[in-house]
């Protein structure tokens, strides 16, 4: 984008969001949302590693880290930071980028609670190595997406903060909207 602007001596502005959710439906035609390819991930493994399943008992992970968390965003929050910021910033001179995200991250164990109950499998975090064969299976399947399970970035929002568009804190996303996103397909 900085050649581009460059190149063609033309302003433009970046928007970068965390990810979106929303409790409405999506429009037809629209692609998967990435939570949903997490939880047909899920159910894949499922079916791969029977055995680390136990009827009654929680597909359970074995994390040797402190569980983090990821960045949740309602979208229509997002659009509306998006088009007042153009709106209120006016046209930048060169290249622009605001971080649209929010204040509060979700933690990664609400996020597989709701992938768990949306696939009917509850999920739990546990410390330690994997207790049976059939879990260090699905262990070795999963491979560096565990590493995930211990992400804890935060981003920098001081762009729209300036501009008074920063997420309020009261529009974390916890448990029942992730599970809504799953089953509207956002």
């Amino acid at each position: 984008m900085r050649a581009w602007v460059r190149t063609h001596r033309r302003p433009a502005v970046v928007f970068r969001p965390s990810g979106l959710l929303t409790r409405l439906a999506p429009y037809p035609g629209a692609p998967a949302h990435p939570l949903q390819m997490v939880a047909e991930a899920g159910r894949a493994c499922a079916r791969m590693f029977p055995g680390a399943l136990r009827p009654g008992q929680p597909l359970t992970l074995r994390f040797g880290g402190r569980p983090g968390s990821t960045n949740l965003l309602p979208v229509e929050h997002a659009a509306y930071a998006m088009v007042e910021a153009v709106r209120r910033a006016g046209r930048p001179d060169g290249l622009r980028t605001y971080h649209v995200v929010n204040a509060r991250n979700t933690p990664i164990r609400t996020v597989l609670e709701a992938l768990g109950e949306h696939n009917g499998v509850p999920v739990r975090l546990a410390p330690g190595r994997p207790a049976t064969a059939a879990e260090e299976a699905l262990h070795r399947a999963l491979g560096m997406y565990l590493c995930w399970l211990g992400v804890d970035r935060r981003y920098d929002d001081t762009g729209l903060a300036r501009l008074g568009l920063a997420c309020p804190p009261h529009l974390a996303i916890g448990h029942d909207d992730i599970l809504a996103g799953l089953r509207h397909g956002t």
